[in-house]
């Protein structure tokens, strides 16, 4: 699978934090991509929408984003 994070350069390093943990989680390749404006951070699996900060209005918990996969699976 291809992970994709799309995010805002102020939020650089939750960005790379979260792109490892699911290269250790699921021995995925992973990258990032920076978004336009300051409210983008959106995370792609395999083209799908997997969770997005814009339309939740927050940033993900801790291990939400890997809940989120494991269950699309």
């Amino acid at each position: 699978s291809k992970y994709r994070i799309l995010r805002p350069v102020k939020l650089q390093t939750q960005a790379a934090s979260l792109a490892a943990q699911l290269q250790k989680t699921f021995n995925a390749e992973t990258s990032l991509i920076k978004g336009g404006g300051g409210a983008d951070f959106d995370v792609y699996v395999d083209g799908s929408l997997i969770f997005s900060k814009n339309k939740e209005g927050r940033f993900p918990n801790e291990g939400e984003v890997e809940r989120l996969i494991k269950n699309q699976s």
